[in-house]
């Protein structure tokens, strides 16, 4: 029969001398390539497009996958409709309660325009054109 092989436990005087030690450096600083779950910055008023006559909105390009959020009205728990290039908006939208957002897959979401700022960002651009 063959004895069994035993562990040797570590003396506690060396797990003391270790815990006071540490283990590593101070903690990594925060890196800005790391995702987080931080709000992300608003939608670009100047850069989005809107046709009061046809009630349409002209979104600019994301990055791959990321998704365009309408949401048409003040209450927060009304959920937000996901919206194309152009997004056509109801006959009954009020631009102060009428909010535009985007999402990145990871599921970071954006700061919300109000559609009212994207009409006034728009108008005060002269090389918007008439």
């Amino acid at each position: 029969m063959t004895a069994l092989r035993t562990t040797r436990s570590v003396p506690p005087l060396l797990l003391a001398a270790v815990a006071m030690v540490g283990c590593g450096g101070p903690p990594p600083e925060d890196d800005a390539a790391r995702p987080t779950m931080r709000e992300l910055p608003p939608p670009v008023a100047e850069k989005i497009d809107y046709n009061p006559d046809t009630r349409t909105l002209k979104l600019y390009s994301l990055p791959p996958s990321s998704r365009w959020l309408v949401r048409s009205s003040n209450n927060p728990i009304t959920p937000e409709v996901q919206a194309g290039s152009t997004h056509v908006l109801p006959s009954d939208t009020d631009p102060d309660y009428t909010f535009v957002s985007y999402r990145r897959p990871s599921g970071q979401s954006s700061a919300t325009v109000k559609l009212s700022d994207i009409v006034a960002a728009r108008s005060t651009h002269t090389s918007n054109g008439p």
